[in-house]
C-alpha cells in the first residue's frame, strides 16, 4: 500500500482499523488472520479496537511485544484459529 494508506494516527487510525477488520473479514481465508500493531502509547486506540473486536465477537489474542523501551501490541483476528500446537505464541523459540 501507500504510505497514507498504511499510516495512520488519532481518531483516523482508529477508524482505519476497525474498516481493515469490517472489510477485511469477508475476503479472509480459512485459517487465516488479520493482525495490526498498536503502540503502548495510544491506550485510547487500544481500549476503542479491543472492545470493537468483542463487540463483532471475532476470536481474537493480544501480545505483548517489547523492543528496546518502545512496547508495542500486536492484535491477532482469527477466522479460524489454528490449534495450539502451531500457535507461534505457544512455541519455543
Amino acid at each position: 500500500g501507500k504510505q497514507h494508506e498504511l499510516v495512520s494516527t488519532g481518531v483516523d487510525g482508529t477508524t482505519f482499523i476497525m474498516a481493515m477488520i469490517r472489510e477485511g473479514w469477508d475476503y479472509l481465508k480459512t485459517p487465516g488472520t488479520i493482525a495490526f500493531l498498536i503502540p503502548k502509547t495510544r491506550q485510547d486506540m487500544l481500549i476503542a479496537i479491543e472492545e470493537y473486536i468483542e463487540h463483532l465477537k471475532l476470536p481474537f489474542d493480544i501480545l505483548a511485544l517489547l523492543a528496546g523501551n518502545r512496547t508495542r501490541f500486536l492484535f491477532r483476528i482469527f477466522k479460524q484459529p489454528l490449534s495450539d500446537s502451531h500457535r507461534l505464541s505457544d512455541m519455543e523459540l
